[in-house]
Parts: structure tokens; C-alpha cells; sequence
């Protein structure tokens, strides 16, 4: 965080102790990534609203319609612009999806 700038980058699913989480859900998986964006977005005093752009890097292109429904479900009104890149390989071959947003705190409208 830097001044009212807040970048949050590589979020995967992981459990509490690390491993790697929903096992072959990349829905779910899409989940617990925006979960934990929500909870650092709240720690650093703003909200998912205050997010104006996302980076979604996917094993398989094919998760696509498993993000974008899981992100129905943390914003409201007009998505942040957000690139999605399929095709990318993670040091733990369970994960699926990893997410990176950039934020400014009190934009939201």
C-alpha cells in the first residue's frame, strides 16, 4: 500500500496452513481468492468496490466461465477492467487460478 494505492498480488487458494484448496474446483477455488482479496481490501480500509483493475492468470482457459461467475458474487454495478491469460503454469500443479488487483482506497462510488 502506497498512500491510497493498494496492489494485492498473486492470490491462490489456499487453506489456513498453506496447501493448496478445492482441489480441481476452479470456481471454487476463484472463491476463496476473492474472499481473501475481500479481507485485505478491508484490512487496508477499503472495499471490493474500491478495486479498478484485476489480472486473472488461469491453468486452463477453460476456467474462465468458473472466474467470472465466482465474481458475480464480490462486485456489484460495472466490473473492473481485468485481463484474463489461460495457459499459465503454477509452482503447485493443484492451483488453478491466481488473482492480482490494483485498488484505490474511498473511489468506489
Amino acid at each position: 500500500m502506497v498512500g491510497d494505492l493498494v496492489i494485492i498480488t498473486g492470490l491462490t487458494a489456499r487453506t489456513d496452513d498453506g496447501q493448496p484448496a478445492a482441489l480441481g474446483d476452479a470456481r471454487q477455488q476463484a472463491v476463496i481468492v476473492l474472499e481473501r482479496m475481500k479481507a485485505l481490501m478491508r484490512a487496508a480500509g477499503g472495499t471490493m468496490g474500491d478495486i479498478i483493475k484485476l489480472n486473472c492468470y488461469l491453468t486452463d482457459i477453460r476456467h474462465r466461465d468458473g472466474f467470472v461467475s465466482a465474481r458475480r458474487e464480490f462486485f456489484v454495478g460495472d466490473f473492473p477492467p481485468c485481463v484474463v491469460l489461460g495457459g499459465v503454469v503454477f509452482t503447485a500443479p493443484e492451483l488453478l487460478i491466481e488473482v492480482d488487483a490494483w485498488a484505490v482506497l474511498n473511489s468506489a462510488p
